[in-house]
């Protein structure tokens, strides 16, 4: 069992910035670990491996741009699942995802990919409704490790979105084997992950203004579950 004061005296010793890229990624660690401890002490989990394919998108106020477009992404990682009691059960996730979306300029010309990579630790309380079938409801924290676009021949990195992200997830779970669960899971972003501002040209009064853009992300999973 990992000491918790031990680990809470080093945390305590860290500055943690919340602002742009000045969390140290020790501190993330170290909390994602404290956190899977707590869960561990509760009860015994089962480990495993898990896999998804997704479909993610953004909705963003972002002018000069067509609606953002969904684009296919994948999800991988380790978990652990803890069961309550015969109904409730509790399943943590710490894995890594490659998401984004597609876009275009209005009049066509520049097609591009934004492609965002991150560190996830995701947690769901889930309840069976029968033998096999549970729904779930729990937090995701993402952390930006990078970012972007991505034209014909071309990568370039970008920097204006926000290292930490809250989402909310919903998951609807099926256990196939006592081996295998298979789980769809709609991902809600809560947090506005832009950092950029957007300049905004009125053509009457010729004057530029500028305003926050707003980015929330949005993510649709098919995941598959291994236990060892």
């Amino acid at each position: 069992m990992i000491n918790l004061r031990a680990i809470f005296a080093v945390k305590n010793k860290i500055n943690i910035t919340l602002a742009g890229r000045g969390i140290p990624h020790l501190t993330v660690l170290i909390l994602l670990i404290s956190m899977l401890n707590s869960v561990s002490a509760i009860a015994q989990p089962k480990s495993g491996i898990y896999g998804s394919l997704l479909l993610s998108n953004h909705s963003s106020n972002e002018i000069g741009l067509n609606e953002p477009k969904a684009r296919i992404g994948y999800q991988t990682g380790l978990f652990l699942k803890t069961a309550f009691n015969a109904r409730m059960h509790l399943f943590s996730e710490v894995g890594f995802s490659n998401e984004g979306y597609n876009t275009r300029d209005d009049d066509n010309s520049v097609a591009r990919r934004i492609r965002i990579r991150h560190l996830l630790f995701n947690t769901s309380l889930n309840y069976s409704l029968l033998s096999k079938l549970s729904i779930g409801v729990g937090p995701e924290i993402s952390y930006g490790i990078q970012s972007q676009a991505i034209f014909t021949n071309t990568k370039v990195d970008l920097n204006d979105f926000e290292v930490l992200s809250f989402s909310l997830n919903f998951n609807l779970i099926y256990k196939l084997s006592e081996k295998l669960d298979m789980a769809l899971r709609y991902s809600h972003g809560l947090s506005d992950i832009s950092e950029a501002s957007i300049a905004d040209f009125n053509t009457i009064t010729n004057i530029v203004s500028f305003i926050e853009r707003e980015d929330f992300k949005r993510k649709f999973q098919i995941l598959i579950y291994y236990k060892f």
